[in-house]
């Protein structure tokens, strides 16, 4: 996940196959090591009702000199919100709903693969969840 696309260059070069992909250092991501920080509230409005809200950042992993690779994996959000609400239909059954936004984060770098500063390449992504769940106590 850590080695830099770059290296596929270094087995081409070289003749190196483990820089090649596949290889122990063959290309990969590129991503660096990164740190989430979450707050989360639940409450109970009553015996029948469960409120909950969250949050999380981190920052995303991908460098601009990676973004080739990571067409394949576009982790380049950072905050994430979520809110949901859990309902006691009986004493045995539950029914939980969740949203959780994700805004758009992106990140842009040249492409490797062509003359340096020809063609620069963005990726960019947002997602939007909505759950709903049943569940029962045996």
């Amino acid at each position: 996940m850590a080695n830099p696309f770059s290296n596929l260059n270094v087995g081409l070069a070289t003749g190196d196959t483990s820089y090649l992909l596949g290889g122990a250092n063959g290309p990969g991501f590129g991503w660096h090591d990164t740190t989430f920080y979450k707050a989360g509230y639940q409450i109970a409005l009553s015996q029948h009702l469960t409120l909950r809200a969250g949050a999380a950042y981190g920052r995303q992993p991908i460098p601009s000199s990676d973004v080739l690779f990571n067409i394949l994996a576009p982790a380049v959000t950072e905050w994430h919100y979520a809110l949901g609400a859990t309902v006691k239909t009986t004493t045995n059954g539950e029914v939980s709903v969740a949203v959780v936004d994700v805004p758009t984060g992106s990140v842009s770098g040249p492409n490797p693969l062509e003359v340096p500063g020809r063609q620069q390449i963005t990726l960019a992504m947002h997602q939007l969840e909505i759950e709903i769940g049943y569940g029962r106590k045996y």
